[in-house]
């Protein structure tokens, strides 16, 4: 499956290069010839409308000429402002086209907006070149939802915020991936992982799993939903009706399961959590050691690694901060101390009177 990433702003930022037309184009056309789906994932605050409408006339070009490729969008965190418009460009074209979310993602739809400089006829001008800019966007809106043209104005004109569910809801997609629970014993992580036993073994190389210095099962649950392959490329997606679409849907393996059918599968998973987790317990304490000798505290450094401590934690970056000042300030005092002269002070007349006196009988002939 091709995939296409628009994961930054669209069009060239002032401080970062973002998304352009030219990188989609790029992208599709180096689509193999018989390969038959394409995965578009969105995740993208907007950005430059114009270059949106191009990226958005790419990719509705490229499904209007490729009917027989399938062209899944996926929308995986944010799609706002100009890339919710990119978002339902394939669809617009062939409604068997989907665009399928996470259940948290976030999509934001508004009128078009800018700076402008000069007279009120300059104002005027502008504020009719938004309009007509906005009634085009409106328009893509209103073909994906089937809500009026009025309805979407009104929508665009308070700059409206969708989430998860309301997403799906509102008609701006055609389904959603539904999270499992969470909160879950080490063996119902994996029993409630939806994947496909049998694509495991394929996919299983490209992902890793977040771990501590033991298996991290819940991170595992996590990493299990998004390798599950499917006809559409998607694990266990909800359809407008809420019902789990029987294209989306995958297998429930339990641990059991998974080590009995393929123990192979099963070892690596552990050996790669095994893996990761001693390589980041050795980046924290290298991170330690290495703030201790900055900060000059390498006792307190090894104490953090002991406990367990977070190097990126600000009260513990607080604290190695306040040793060091500390110490540096110790060691100033004690550089100064250095400098001070050992100087023997003068006698005090007073201490040697005896012998001023004895002195003074003898020159007039006392004893």
């Amino acid at each position: 499956m091709k995939e296409i990433l628009i994961n930054k702003t669209i069009g060239e930022g002032l401080f970062e290069p973002g998304i352009t037309a030219e990188e989609v184009r790029n992208g599709l056309s180096s689509l193999a010839a018989d390969e038959k789906e394409v995965k578009i994932i969105v995740d993208s605050p907007g950005g430059d409308v114009f270059e949106g409408l191009s990226i958005f006339n790419v990719i509705r070009d490229f499904a209007r000429n490729h009917a027989e490729v399938k062209i899944t969008t996926y929308i995986q965190g944010i799609a706002a402002s100009m890339a919710s418009v990119i978002a339902l460009a394939a669809s617009s074209v062939n409604p068997s086209n989907e665009i399928i979310i996470e259940d948290n993602s976030v999509f934001m739809i508004h009128n078009a907006w800018g700076v402008v400089v000069g007279n009120e006829n300059d104002m005027r001008e502008s504020a009719e070149w938004f309009s007509r800019v906005d009634s085009i966007i409106r328009a893509v809106y209103v073909k994906k939802t089937g809500k009026s043209e009025k309805e979407i104005k009104k929508l665009m004109d308070e700059e409206s915020w969708f989430f998860g569910e309301e997403i799906l809801a509102s008609g701006f997609c055609d389904g959603m991936v539904k999270s499992e629970k969470t909160d879950m014993n080490p063996e119902e992580a994996v029993s409630y992982a939806k994947l496909n036993v049998g694509g495991v073994k394929n996919r299983i190389k490209e992902k890793t799993i977040k771990a501590s210095s033991k298996f991290d099962f819940k991170a595992a649950a996590s990493i299990f939903n998004n390798i599950g392959e499917t006809t559409a490329g998607f694990p266990s997606v909800q359809n407008k009706t809420g019902s789990s679409s029987e294209k989306g849907a995958c297998m429930k393996v339990t641990v059991e399961d998974l080590k009995r059918e393929n123990p192979d599968v099963y070892a690596q998973i552990l050996a790669e959590g095994e893996k990761q987790g001693v390589e980041k317990e050795k980046a924290r304490a290298s991170r330690f050691l290495e703030m201790g000798d900055k900060a000059g505290c390498n006792d307190f450094a090894l104490e953090c690694i002991k406990n367990g401590s977070d190097p990126a934690d600000t009260k513990v970056v607080d604290a190695f901060f306040e040793k060091g000042f500390l110490s540096k300030k110790l060691n100033d005092s004690v550089k100064e101390s250095e400098k001070i002269p050992n100087v023997n002070p003068p006698k005090n007349p007073a201490d040697d009177s005896e012998e001023l006196y004895s002195g003074f009988d003898k020159a007039i002939g006392g004893k």
